[in-house]
């Protein structure tokens, strides 16, 4: 976002009644996230909406990021990829791999639902490599409780540099 972003004045109080009327349990993590927004505004990610691109820093974006905020806490449950392996993949598993032609759909399927896992744990790892990342030279970190001298961030490593 540029550096002449700026949030609305009442921007902690207006995220504490959004998150309050969505999930009370997040609204001090909303709060403290948008107090952080309010003072580094730069760190915000420009949204997708060009409508909300328009509004960023004020009650209707604020709004907007606590929908997204408590969305991003809900469980996600995998779903099958909806490609369809090619037959030549049964005849190099069984050729190659000395797979029993009884064992190939079988096979074939727990593939699918292992390639599934995989998106979610990319998915988990993205999440975590966002949430670690500095905003900048010398900036605090976007997620993570004040140790008193920087932002940290539990479960990701410290960044180099």
């Amino acid at each position: 976002m540029s550096k002449e972003t700026s949030f609305v004045k009442n921007a902690e109080e207006l995220a504490k009644q959004k998150m309050d009327a969505i999930n009370p349990e997040l609204s001090s993590k909303f709060k403290f996230l948008i107090k952080f927004l309010s003072q580094f505004p730069e760190a915000c990610s420009k949204p997708r909406s060009k409508k909300m691109q328009n509004k960023v820093g004020q009650e209707e974006h604020i709004e907007y990021l606590a929908r997204s905020f408590h969305e991003s806490r809900l469980p996600r449950k995998p779903t099958p990829p909806t490609t369809v392996p090619d037959e030549v993949v049964s005849i190099v598993l069984n050729i190659s791999f000395n797979i029993q032609p009884e064992n190939l759909e079988r096979i074939k399927e727990e593939h699918r639902f292992s390639m599934a896992a995989e998106n979610i744990v990319g998915d988990l790892l993205e999440r975590c490599c966002r949430g670690s990342q500095a905003t900048g030279p010398g900036r605090p970190r976007a997620l993570g409780p004040w140790t008193g001298t920087s932002w940290a961030h539990p479960g990701c490593l410290p960044r180099s540099g």
